[in-house]
């Protein structure tokens, strides 16, 4: 091979490893490993047997990348191993996971849906069978570097982060407990006082130097929140030196100093935070998190929070047309409708009545437009269902009475009044419902 095709091939594979393109490294390094040894002088090809196969150069293993997001998301760091779709849209992926020094391998079943998103199953731990040196699939590494080492990015100071997520909290000095009344409570006292919270530097504000009257200054301010899934610092502003502190990674964690009722071991009352390398709860987030890590947990909340909306979008459809097909409203016309009916992400509309101003969208209003007309009888409806939209405002009693005067008038005297009751509902159905 020629001396500057070889370099040139040797920095090309370099660049390929720093970006973290295992195809491209796979590829030059295979040219490169089949380069003659001595490339002072021209080699002979030697003679290859017909019985021989040609190399076959591997495939990578590949998903669909919205695939790719939830594994990282359930696995952060992971080598794709396998992947196979079938026809009727469920399949798996089997990735190899560190767990420790000994690795596992996870296959993960899943369900494409109709909006070609993921649903993931149970994963099963597996372990694969080795496959034909020359036939093996080359592994893709969905993240390019372990979550430990990945140098962390250069982002900003946070604005809020959670303190603790509610129950069991572990430090190196005792185990303690949060629920959202303590939050709450927490809260409230601090919202009383009136006051901001604020980072000191090593929990400077307690020491011994600030008790004799010395400086503990500030890193920053905060106030708290209870949220659903615990207690928050929010509205965070990082003095200039903290934050370039923050940045330059020569602080990493958070160390909040609380009290707590020893009686029952729970938390209830906090003081303020210091920034610290050293801190005693465990399993504390760092401040500025690893790019890969914080790529993962946004998608995987992106992932859950569109899954949760396309669920409630869905539910709010079915009852719309469900609530149509009770009106009478014709199955041809719900059928014209329903594409505007299923718009997700619709534009809202304004709209003005009676001096009022309300935020719709335009699903809405063609609902309530066919509810409108199956009433007034613009659609065709069969006469049990207008005879519903009628008298749904009846009461029980009104119609046990109505009933009774027609029996009366059939010389129908005795009945008792439970089968009055069922003859009521049969005839009214919106009284289905509602207990004698």
């Amino acid at each position: 091979m020629n001396p500057n095709l070889k370099m040139a091939l040797e920095k090309a594979l370099q660049a390929a490893t720093s970006a973290g393109d295992m195809g491209t490294v796979h590829t030059l390094a295979g040219i490169l490993k089949k380069s003659p040894a001595d490339d002072s002088a021209p080699q002979e090809m030697a003679a290859v047997p017909e019985t021989v196969p040609p190399e076959v150069e591997p495939q990578e293993a590949t998903a669909p990348e919205a695939l790719t997001t939830l594994l990282v998301a359930l696995y952060p760091d992971n080598t794709l191993e396998d992947y196979q779709a079938n026809e009727d849209g469920t399949g798996f992926a089997v990735v190899e996971v560190a767990d420790g020094d000994i690795m596992k391998y996870w296959k993960v079943p899943f369900t494409t849906l109709e909006d070609g998103m993921y649903s993931l199953g149970t994963p099963e731990e597996v372990q694969p069978e080795p496959a034909p040196e020359m036939t093996k699939a080359k592994s893709t590494r969905v993240r390019a570097k372990s979550a430990d080492v990945t140098e962390l990015a250069g982002d900003e100071p946070p604005k809020e982060f959670r303190i603790w997520a509610y129950g069991l909290i572990r430090t190196t000095k005792g185990d303690a407990v949060l629920t959202r009344e303590n939050a709450d409570v927490i809260v409230k006292d601090w919202a009383d006082r009136g006051t901001d919270l604020h980072f000191d530097y090593e929990h400077g504000t307690f020491s011994d130097s600030a008790a004799a009257g010395n400086p503990a200054p500030a890193a920053g301010w905060f106030k708290l929140e209870a949220r659903d899934d615990g207690l928050y610092a929010v509205g965070i502003k990082w003095t200039d030196k903290a934050a370039q502190l923050i940045r330059d990674k020569e602080y990493r964690y958070t160390s909040p100093a609380y009290a707590v009722d020893t009686s029952t071991n729970q938390i209830v009352g906090f003081e303020n935070m210091a920034i610290t390398n050293l801190p005693a709860t465990k399993g504390i987030e760092a401040l500025v998190k690893a790019k890969t890590e914080l790529e993962a947990t946004t998608a995987k909340q992106k992932l859950e929070i569109d899954q949760l909306r396309r669920e409630a979008h869905k539910t709010r459809v079915q009852a719309s047309i469900k609530e149509l097909e009770q009106a009478g409203v014709p199955t041809a016309v719900i059928t014209r409708a329903r594409p505007l009916l299923e718009l997700v992400d619709a534009p809202t509309l304004t709209l003005t009545r009676n001096g009022k101003t309300e935020q719709t969208t335009a699903a809405n209003v063609l609902h309530g437009v066919l509810l409108e007309m199956a009433k007034l009888g613009s659609v065709p409806m069969d006469e049990r269902t207008k005879q519903t939209l009628d008298t749904s405002h009846m009461t029980q009693d009104d119609a046990v009475k109505i009933i009774r005067a027609r029996l009366e008038k059939e010389g129908k005297t005795n009945v008792r009044t439970t089968d009055v009751l069922l003859m009521a509902r049969k005839e009214y159905p919106h009284l289905k419902g509602v207990n004698a």
